[in-house]
């Protein structure tokens, strides 16, 4: 399987009041849907169409960042079936599952870093720091 398409459609950034102090950052991917698709690209073939949700909540209700997009990923036809199959249980099988919330991870992170600076909020995931050592 690989994926072949990654699209957002949605995008919203909020931020409801300044707050100093402790602040939480929570992060949630959510898959809304899967369905079998094709593509014009890839003729004869039928791919797995995600619809997901990426969120970024700061609490206690500072601000919020939403993605919403799509990603496809080309697949044998057992692994569409059995991947619907599963779906209809709310379920998905974790070697796709673990690909999916990477890519989504990678490309939403990126562009959240961006807003985040825009917006004056910290990082939703540390970010790396050079430490002086000491000289012996």
């Amino acid at each position: 399987m690989a994926i072949i398409g990654f699209n957002l459609h949605k995008l919203f950034v909020e931020r409801k009041k300044t707050k100093t102090g402790k602040i939480n950052i929570r992060t949630n991917i959510d898959i809304k849907d899967i369905k079998k698709n094709k593509v014009d690209l890839i003729k004869g073939q039928d791919i797995l169409s995600f619809d997901f949700e990426f969120t970024i909540n700061y609490d206690p209700e500072l601000a919020s960042i939403i993605f919403g997009g799509t990603i496809l990923l080309t697949a044998t036809s057992k692994e569409i079936k059995e991947t619907i199959n599963e779906w209809k249980m709310k379920k998905i099988p974790p070697q796709i599952k673990t690909g999916i919330f990477n890519a989504i991870l990678a490309k939403c992170s990126i562009k959240a870093l961006a807003l985040e600076e825009e917006m004056s909020l910290p990082p939703h995931i540390p970010m790396p720091r050079f430490s002086e050592q000491p000289q012996k």
